[in-house]
């Protein structure tokens, strides 16, 4: 849906004659304004350029020219961000149409926290980290340093642990615990 505007001639058709006069008949042919179909791709990850809009044009009078509100001037636009986008499509005889897309993003990146329990006695695996995790889009999958794959880590004993967290849409934050640490021997 869009705002399309041409300005078309008038045609009139006069006849004139008597019983048994000859006449022309003609064709006229008024072609619709140019409008597009489009098919969008909406950013994959919070704040990344990788959406697209695929326009299809169609009626008026080919070859079209196109002129987006990012100031491209083809017929599709990639690497874009989240945001509307308007396009204006004109036809081989000056008359165009004007139509908008949305492209849109997930609400938030992923964002991750870390609460980790440090080992209770020297040499032994109490130890805990607590992962909590929002935003993105869910289910998210977990690859620990220690290459667990559960969201919360536990029997580990001291050191540092990395976390990396990927989304539904092969998003990824990585997060790294403070050390944990172990009470020294006696």
């Amino acid at each position: 849906t869009g705002v399309q505007t041409c300005a078309l001639p008038i045609f009139s058709v006069s006849t004139s004659g008597s019983c048994g006069s000859s006449f022309e008949t003609g064709n006229i042919t008024v072609t619709t304004n140019p409008f597009g179909t489009t098919t969008v791709t909406n950013v994959s990850c919070f704040g990344a350029a990788n959406g697209a809009a695929d326009l299809t044009p169609s009626g008026g009078t080919a070859p079209y020219t196109f002129s987006w509100s990012n100031n491209a001037t083809t017929e599709d636009i990639s690497s874009v961000s989240a945001g509307n986008y308007f396009v204006t499509i004109t036809d081989a005889n000056g008359c165009n149409s004007t139509d908008s897309v949305t492209i849109t993003e997930p609400v938030s990146g992923i964002v991750t926290a870390i609460q980790g329990t440090n080992v209770l006695c020297f040499g032994n695996s109490s130890g805990a980290a607590d992962l909590t995790v929002s935003g993105g889009s869910l289910p998210y999958t977990f690859l620990w340093s220690n290459n667990a794959l559960t969201e919360d880590i536990s029997s580990i004993s001291s050191g540092s642990y990395t976390v990396t967290v990927t989304d539904n849409n092969s998003c990824r934050s990585e997060e790294h615990t403070s050390e944990l640490q172990s009470q020294s021997t006696i």
